[in-house]
């Protein structure tokens, strides 16, 4: 069918609650992206990468209702929106596709047009086998692996270490202490501090016990990440760590084979933490926000892999060749897209956030009894405030064409 005759075509989305919507379209653009593997060999240049499936494709959505009951229809549309049943989009361009909302964005500043615009996410069909089994326990079984494999390569792949290499171990663990401690209230800072002394003490038994080390070390990283912080703050926190302990090795010249592996298993450590900041005592409301989570990851992941390339090395020698333990990337990598498909199962049934553009002035009350409904606590009327960073100018008037958002 010719591009012509598909752009004729009327567009058609039959949302969750089962109401079909006619709009007028544009911007018909995806992202596509790809699970894969990457390997890296000594004795070879540049890097193998297996690919795996592809993930959903991601949809940018922009969407027109017209004429006189446009304000009217978008509303409708926005409640319809609200259902977590997948939407089904009859597209143009993609033919049938089903798709779930991740943001969403009302506008109604143009006359005789409400303008729709945001995110779809392509989803698979609900026959799909699901998860049957705990899946915090899955994800925390598959940590365990992953750092107990980093500990082992810390222990199989390291040589005598040096009293200078011990020195920058102990100066890594303060810089643990001293960002982990940035989102610890005191009692946790106790607890926190006390697994950083067993860290340095066995730090002085490296040579002879480099397997207890690590172990102590990974308790001492994995605290924060399980701590009663809100996701996003532990998240961003141990994307610090990564960067002062792990990216901070990639700019020493002729960093030694040690000093490498130490990165490696480390940084395999501090990957593992970064799932479970994201998967468990989870504050995350919106799909919006797992969505931000999942490219954290990814990219944390990314910028630990450009790492380790800069750390492979190509002579032979005892002392000085490195190459990471397939092992352990094997197993970081199942364990990152494990829990990748499972951010995306708690997003689909977590809420999201729509914007809307004010049409006309309103107040804080009016706005919540309209997107929340007033409660006797007034706890609706609190989130709206928060959520939308109210001023104390804005609380008795939200001008025209402010944009607020709501979650659904």
């Amino acid at each position: 069918m010719s591009w012509i005759t598909r752009i004729t075509q009327q567009m058609i989305i039959r949302t969750g609650d089962g109401v079909e919507y006619q709009p007028q379209w544009m911007n018909a653009s995806y992202d596509q992206r790809y699970n894969f593997n990457v390997f890296n060999y000594i004795d070879v240049p540049g890097s193998q990468i297996n690919q795996e499936e592809p993930q959903s494709r991601r949809f940018n959505l922009e969407i027109h209702f017209i004429g006189e009951n446009h304000i009217d229809i978008g509303e409708q549309f926005r409640i319809s929106a609200g259902d977590r049943r997948p939407w089904t989009i009859i597209h143009p361009f993609y033919d049938e596709i089903r798709v779930h909302p991740i943001r969403l964005r009302f506008d109604h500043r143009r006359y005789n047009v409400t303008t729709i615009t945001g995110q779809v996410v392509e989803t698979i069909e609900d026959r799909f086998p699901r998860e049957t089994a705990d899946r915090e326990l899955v994800l925390q079984l598959q940590k365990d692996e992953v750092d107990e494999l980093a500990a082992l390569t810390f222990q199989d792949q390291t040589d005598t270490i040096t009293a200078s290499e011990v020195n920058d171990i102990s100066a890594s663990i303060e810089q643990i202490e001293s960002n982990g401690n940035t989102i610890l209230d005191e009692a946790n800072q106790v607890e926190f501090r006390n697994r950083v002394l067993n860290a340095q003490r066995d730090l002085t038994n490296i040579t002879t016990q480099p397997l207890q080390f690590l172990r102590t070390l990974q308790s001492t990283i994995n605290f924060p990440s399980t701590v009663a912080a809100a996701v996003r703050t532990r998240v961003e926190n141990l994307v610090e760590t990564f960067e002062r302990v792990i990216e901070s090795l990639a700019n020493i010249t002729g960093l030694s084979r040690n000093s490498k592996v130490y990165g490696e298993s480390s940084g395999a450590t501090i990957i593992s933490a970064l799932i479970t900041a994201s998967t468990t005592n989870r504050t995350i409301q919106t799909r919006g926000e797992i969505e931000d989570i999942i490219d954290i990851i990814l990219n944390t992941y990314d910028r630990y892999l450009t790492v380790l390339d800069g750390f492979e090395t190509t002579t032979q020698t005892q002392l000085d060749s490195y190459a990471p333990d397939p092992n352990t990337q094997s197993q970081l990598s199942l364990f990152i897209y494990f829990s990748l498909s499972a951010l995306i199962d708690i997003s689909l049934d977590s809420q999201q956030e729509i914007s809307v553009v004010n049409e006309a002035d309103s107040n804080v009350i009016i706005l919540t009894h309209r997107f929340y409904g007033l409660d006797e606590n007034d706890e609706n009327l609190d989130r709206f405030i928060e959520t939308n960073n109210i001023s104390l100018d804005e609380l008795l008037l939200v001008p025209k064409d402010r944009e607020v958002v709501y979650y659904v």
